[in-house]
């Protein structure tokens, strides 16, 4: 675990504590680390599979336990062939769940139903497909000639370099985006440095905060008196979700649809 603190991104090394603390660690005493051959590697997937997990779980869980002896070999601790490798998990295992994708008018409607500075940053989550920490990380001085680029990821408030070599390019900047960050520049003070979202001490807004205390109020409300579930414990009659407005799927979401989106506003050569 400190090496992958050290090495891997914060969401990755918090993603392989999980796997361990959930999944692997009763299994630690069992057998020491020299010792450990496929056919225990397979028991612990069988095992851990007699569950409900999906395939893309069991999937995480055989990766880990992989890395785990690639750096014990590399750290002389294991000498042999990985253990993990031609272990297989189980083929009658649940398929991942389907991903979502919001539409367009799902996209314009929640801007519409949502306050400053949230309907900006999720514009940028829709129109320029950016993840939830790399929204987070941006900086005004990296927006120029109409263009975005992406200099570093915030993740629990940890920097980070963006995941990818191409997640560092510059990304374009769709007129009705531009026009939006425009007003967003100006409500902030038409600064030209600094964080694009930043909370009231001028510190990155964290995203995860914005959905709590804004978005989903904003989204959940009782069809019957417009009220947030949140505020509806003292009315005088249930809460009943007004369906009308879309449901919130988290950031991802508006990335998966980008590419159709995009298209759709007129932007095929993006």
């Amino acid at each position: 675990m400190p090496w992958t603190e050290e090495h891997k991104r914060p969401s990755t090394a918090k993603g392989y504590r999980d796997i361990w603390e959930d999944h692997l660690q009763p299994f630690c005493a069992a057998v020491w680390l020299k010792d450990v051959r496929t056919y225990h590697v397979q028991s612990w997937l069988n095992q851990i599979g007699a569950g409900k997990l999906s395939r893309n779980t069991l999937k995480h869980v055989k990766s880990v336990v992989s890395g785990i002896f690639t750096l014990a070999k590399q750290q002389d601790y294991f000498q042999g062939e990985n253990p993990a490798r031609d272990s297989a998990i189980n083929p009658k295992a649940a398929e991942p769940q389907e991903t979502y994708a919001y539409t367009l008018e799902e996209i314009q409607t929640i801007i519409s139903l949502l306050p400053e500075p949230a309907a900006t940053a999720f514009a940028v989550a829709a129109f320029m497909g950016l993840r939830h920490g790399e929204i987070q990380g941006l900086l005004w001085e990296n927006y120029q000639d109409g263009q975005l680029y992406v200099s570093r990821s915030i993740w629990n408030g940890r920097v980070s370099d963006p995941k990818t070599r191409k997640g560092r390019a510059p990304v374009p900047v769709i007129r009705q985006l531009a026009d939006r960050l425009e007003m967003h520049r100006l409500r902030a003070g038409n600064r030209s440095t600094g964080s694009i979202f930043a909370n009231s001490v001028g510190k990155p807004l964290s995203l995860g905060s914005v959905v709590n205390r804004v978005i989903l109020p904003a989204l959940n409300r009782c069809e019957e008196c417009g009220k947030a579930e949140s505020d509806h414990k003292k009315a005088d009659h249930p809460y009943s979700r007004d369906a009308r407005n879309p449901e919130w799927h988290g950031w991802h979401a508006a990335r998966r649809g980008l590419g159709s989106n995009l298209y759709r506003l007129g932007c095929q050569t993006w």
